[in-house]
């Protein structure tokens, strides 16, 4: 009797040590997704979630620990799921069909990021449901967060400038072009975008009518941008004009100058694959002298750079504490100016004209703060005295 006793014993506290599993636990239980346009579950654990019979593997692993959604959406378009707010690594998979026994896949994904978070996209039609499982990789378990959203009246076909050779032209001084980047490819023999790599480029072509200054930056874009000024004709033999990873937080700004007649490539990507509605701004204007320093508006910067992102310094070699070190030519003034805000630069020099040695050559911020973000820039204009010499680009 009291074996008996001691084993019912144990039962009861083995019991009580386990919760309740998930409401979504089971397939007919899936919880339904009522805003088909975008959202963020709460977090599931799903520790106490199970496996049902006839379940298929998700993502070719398992089953373990799956919790369900059903998503049926209005409209048609191209869904994007993601687990990247769970704490553990995630199996992800869509179906349609009426019973677990007999689902078929849309689309699945193990992982899709260092952290073994899933990501996946699939074309969805309207008043179709589809059924949303993560699970755990190899048993895995924490906290699920699914995240949804509907790309109304998108589909799985690239972007019409998705490839270099159908790079969109662009034929105005001033515009804003924008594209989904979601299913756009790298090609082969594309080079790497801001030192970074090629994962889903897109492509512009701009034919400067006059010489001047160009701008183009990608700020209004929702994701983590790559961008690059390219010359040359074909992909494989592309050089590099200048280019920009993280120029203000995620996004990217380049300034060049232009030559009448000249073919520029522009190449928007996204950071380690990282897609969106990239949205590629531009503005030409003439080489304008507005200083009246000798030096036109498109030339007289021949440095700007964020300290915190060495693959953004254009002529700057390194930045060591308060000093900025950069090539300079003789005959040529340089200054060092600094701002504290890129959106709505105010830029103040901190040193006077500083002579050119025609090599290697520094400036120092004075006023240098550690804790204190700067960006900078470096100015070079022509002494007086040689302001009849023809324009030079440094």
């Amino acid at each position: 009797m009291r074996n008996m006793l001691t084993s019912c014993t144990i039962i009861l506290l083995s019991s009580a040590a386990f919760g309740a599993p998930p409401v979504n636990d089971d397939f007919t239980n899936a919880t339904v997704i009522i805003n088909y346009t975008n959202g963020v579950s709460t977090a599931i654990e799903t520790s106490e979630a199970s496996a049902e019979l006839g379940e298929s593997a998700h993502a070719q692993n398992g089953p373990f620990h799956s919790i369900w959604w059903a998503y049926t959406p209005s409209k048609n378009g191209v869904l994007e799921l993601n687990t990247f707010d769970s704490d553990f690594d995630t199996l992800l998979a869509v179906y349609t069909g009426t019973v677990v026994s007999a689902l078929g896949e849309i689309a699945s994904n193990d992982q899709a990021n260092d952290s073994g978070q899933s990501y996946l996209v699939a074309e969805a039609e309207q008043d179709i449901t589809y059924w949303i499982a993560i699970d755990g990789f190899d048993n895995a378990t924490g906290n699920a967060v699914l995240t949804w959203k509907l790309r109304i009246g998108d589909t799985l076909s690239p972007p019409i400038n998705d490839d270099f050779t159908n790079a969109t032209l662009i034929t105005q001084n001033a515009g804003t072009s924008t594209v989904n980047t979601l299913t756009a490819t790298a090609e082969n023999d594309e080079p790497d975008h801001a030192a970074v790599g090629a994962f889903n480029s897109v492509w512009w072509q701009y034919m400067a009518a006059a010489s001047g200054a160009l701008e183009i930056d990608t700020f209004l874009s929702d994701f983590d941008t790559l961008l690059a000024v390219y010359s040359g004709s074909n992909l494989n033999s592309l050089s590099e004009l200048k280019a920009s990873d993280q120029y203000q937080h995620d996004q990217s700004y380049v300034l060049i100058p232009v030559e009448n007649g000249s073919n520029y490539w522009i190449a928007v990507d996204g950071y380690f694959g990282e897609s969106g509605d990239a949205v590629l701004r531009w503005n030409f204007s003439g080489n304008n002298d507005t200083d009246s320093d000798g030096v036109g508006d498109a030339n007289e910067v021949i440095a700007d750079t964020d300290p915190d992102n060495p693959n953004d310094w254009f002529h700057i070699t390194a930045l060591s504490n308060n000093t900025i070190f950069f090539t300079s030519s003789t005959n040529r003034l340089y200054t060092l100016l600094s701002t504290t805000n890129l959106m709505e630069p105010l830029w103040i020099p901190v040193t006077s004209d500083q002579s050119g040695s025609g090599g290697p050559d520094s400036l120092i911020d004075p006023a240098h703060i550690p804790t204190l973000k700067k960006y900078y820039q470096i100015k070079v204009s022509i002494p007086q005295e040689d302001l009849a010499e023809p324009l030079f680009i440094p």
